[in-house]
């Protein structure tokens, strides 16, 4: 796929977002979405690679606490359970991503 259909699908896909949600809360849920997203692929990544070479566990537990935290404010304090799922979601997967890049880790010092 082309560099200039995947951002057109990009650039379409957060229209819609803000033609659902308003202006505030599309840049809410576009960027948990995409959160998840990058949860999840970082997990791939690791797979895919069968090692945890390159990837730093400071900044796997620093994406945990980053995305931890907007989650608190939004979805507790601001009372959204669709942002509160979304990033209870992405702290199981980073989680699972942590313990991983941690197993890996170990298995590579051994």
């Amino acid at each position: 796929m082309s560099e200039a259909v995947r951002l057109g699908t990009s650039f379409a896909v957060q229209l819609l977002f803000v033609a659902e949600f308003g202006w505030d809360d599309a840049t809410k849920y576009a960027a948990f979405l995409q959160n998840l997203l990058m949860s999840g692929l970082f997990i791939a990544m690791l797979a895919s690679r069968g090692s945890g070479r390159g990837q730093l566990l400071v900044i796997a537990v620093a994406k945990w606490i980053g995305t931890l935290a907007p989650t608190i404010v939004y979805g507790g304090y601001g009372n959204s359970p669709l942002i509160l799922g979304l990033g209870g979601l992405c702290s199981v997967f980073d989680l699972a991503y942590i313990a991983l890049l941690w197993r890996a880790r170990g298995r590579a010092t051994v």
